[in-house]
């Protein structure tokens, strides 16, 4: 595993000098205004599922759909757009997120000892899973469907914790209902998810790359429920805002809003508008949150230059330990999620099935871990996450 402890040395910043921040008032933004916009609360994710909606309507991203029928060259150029950002955005933001994780637990002395459990034993899990799967085909279908589902939980789950993170450093402080109100609506869009994939046969794809997969057949009622808890949290959510507001005068934080909003859409949307959602979301409405967040933590926990405070952070993420940390996320992400597929092809394995069932095998170590290392009751990943 890649050791993340690089020399931290605050002489190769060489920001300018600080204000003292006020304590009372933690800086509202993760890394600025423009950074979270984009990659952090979902801009970009809304601004390129709209703008497909817009040119290109409800038709799914093949090559065929993404014209304009005006011009040649002008086609041509949006399907080569296309074409790179499908290739980029996995290589440079979602395949490097998973990495973010290692580089976390094995960061320090003291990370790799209050995570031990992560980084010296459930560690080996990916490997005696995807081993398990290759020696026993059924079970690769097995993990790929099991992954569909926890997935999403696991976005939800980070949509709710970054959207704590701004509701503290905006000061919007809910109280224990309103807080499990919040988590519920999440955990409702989730469980509609997962009833879907568990129930409704139509909504299930029969393999994946060659992959044939299973499918539970639960009674469809079961489904119909969650999409009634669904409907009822969603009100009681709307009601718990609006009552804040005029109660407190409080408006919930607009980032919250649109994680929230954007998660729901993801999970909710039929037909080949959730293409398009899936197309944009993980990365930039999960894979990207979660690189920058990770980064900040990082160089706050080594400790920003002296008189520099949290509102410079943007200038500290274009340092050398800041590009070095995210090129070791970078080459560790895609060595689990291309280069092992590529020597398992060479040996006759089909690349994209194995690259399913590779993700399917790492991610669950990685959703795991995640909930144990980014909890806000920890004061210090509390007080690093907030600053």
């Amino acid at each position: 595993m890649v050791n993340s402890e690089f020399a931290f040395n605050q002489n190769s910043f060489a920001l300018p000098q600080g204000q003292a921040e006020d304590p009372d008032k933690p800086y509202p933004w993760i890394i600025s205004p423009v950074v979270d916009f984009i990659f952090v609360y979902g801009g970009a994710f809304w601004l390129l599922f709209v703008l497909h909606v817009v040119c290109f309507g409800w038709n799914a991203a093949d090559l065929e759909n993404l014209r304009f029928h005006a011009n040649p060259l002008l086609d041509q150029g949006v399907a080569q757009w296309f074409v790179l950002m499908t290739m980029a955005t996995p290589i440079l933001i979602s395949n490097t997120h998973t990495w973010a994780t290692y580089m976390r637990i094995y960061g320090s002395s003291e990370d790799r000892e209050r995570f031990k459990f992560y980084g010296r034993y459930l560690i080996y899990m990916p490997l005696v899973l995807f081993t398990s799967a290759l020696l026993y085909p059924p079970l690769q279908g097995m993990v790929i469907y099991l992954h569909m589902g926890w997935v999403f939980q696991h976005y939800s789950s980070q949509t709710y914790g970054v959207a704590l993170i701004y509701c503290y450093k905006r000061q919007y402080f809910m109280n224990g209902k309103e807080k499990k109100i919040f988590k519920l609506t999440l955990d409702a869009i989730s469980a509609f998810v997962i009833t879907r994939l568990l129930c409704i046969r139509e909504e299930m794809p029969y393999d994946m790359w060659g992959v044939p997969l299973p499918f539970a057949g639960l009674p469809r009622p079961i489904h119909y429920a969650a999409v009634a808890f669904l409907v009822v949290m969603a009100v009681l959510l709307a009601i718990t805002i609006l009552r804040k507001y005029f109660r407190d005068k409080q408006m919930i934080p607009a980032p919250c809003l649109t994680m929230v909003l954007g998660v729901a859409l993801l999970g909710t949307i039929p037909g080949y508008g959730g293409l398009i959602a899936w197309m944009w979301a993980p990365p930039f409405l999960h894979g990207a949150q979660y690189c920058l967040i990770s980064l900040a933590y990082y160089l706050k926990e080594r400790g920003l230059p002296e008189g520099m405070n949290s509102s410079q952070i943007a200038s500290a993420i274009l340092t050398r330990p800041a590009v070095k940390w995210l090129l070791w996320a970078l080459i560790g992400g895609n060595f689990i999620y291309i280069v092992i597929p590529h020597i398992m092809s060479d040996f006759g394995w089909s690349f994209m099935a194995i690259v399913s069932v590779v993700q399917a095998c790492v991610n669950f170590h990685h959703f795991l871990t995640d909930a144990a290392i980014w909890k806000l009751r920890d004061d210090k990943t509390r007080r690093l996450l907030i600053a």
